[in-house]
Order: C-alpha cells, then structure tokens, then sequence
C-alpha cells in the first residue's frame, strides 16, 4: 500500500516538474523517466536505514559523530534536468518524524559566476512544505559504472 501511495504522489510530481508536452520523446519518454524516479526512490527508502548507519559510522570513526538523530531520505533535484537520489537529514525526533523527502533547488548568482544549490527538507515528495530545525548532513551519490 505504501509504495502504491509513493508512485501515486511521484506522478503527479512528475507531471508538476515535467508538463509532457515539454519531454522531447512524448510519453513514452515521460512514463519511462517517472518510472525510473519512482523505483530510485523506493530503493532509497528501502536502503535508507543501512546508509543512514554507515554514514553515522563513518563519521564517529572519524571523531565527527552526529549529535542530533539522523534518517536517510529520497533527494529530488531541479534545475535544467530532473534528477533523483538520497541525503542524510537530521534534527530533533519530531521534526524528522515530518520530513519524507528533500528537494535540491539549483540557481546561479553573479552572471553564473556562483553556482547555488539549496537543499530543503520537505514534508511529502510532491508537496514542498519545508521541515524547519532539519537539515543535510550528506549526499548520497550512486555511480553507475
């Protein structure tokens, strides 16, 4: 049931970010993509506890633990593409019990001098209610090889 509610908001973000219209390729191109984002992001919350421990060990080894509770969630990001992947997030109990999601929002200051990316807990990955008090602690990459 939870995955059926995960799909069923990542269509309709998917038609938020990506109007079909605009897809070079039609639907089919459309359907593919949103199907890709939705299975990233159901492998993210799937993996979410394993990553959040390594990383939390990964910084205690290194004498920088984290002092505030942590989760791992799925990371959508804007900008010329729409991109998926995951960030560690952390902050009180209560405040990360909300946050389901973090959105990336890139931009470019100065002439394009400064490339910006910030970084917004979110309440729902279709909604963008900001979580106040949360913030990341770090990015997950996955390089395909």
């Amino acid at each position: 049931m939870q995955s059926k509610k995960i799909i069923s908001y990542l269509v309709v973000f998917s038609f938020f970010i990506y109007p079909i219209s605009v897809h070079s390729g039609g639907f089919k191109s459309f359907f593919k993509k949103y199907i890709k984002t939705a299975a990233i992001a159901a492998v993210v919350r799937k993996a979410a506890p394993a990553l959040n421990n390594f990383i939390n060990g990964l910084l205690l080894n290194k004498g920088l633990p984290n002092k505030s509770q942590t989760k791992v969630v799925p990371l959508f990001s804007f900008g010329e593409k729409l991109a998926v992947g995951a960030v560690q997030v952390s902050g009180s109990v209560i405040q990360l019990r909300k946050v389901r999601a973090c959105v990336q929002i890139d931009g470019v200051f100065s002439s394009g001098k400064f490339r910006v990316k910030a970084y917004v807990p979110t309440t729902s990955s279709t909604k963008f209610k900001r979580v106040h008090g949360v913030g990341v602690t770090a990015l997950i990459d996955y390089h395909v090889r």
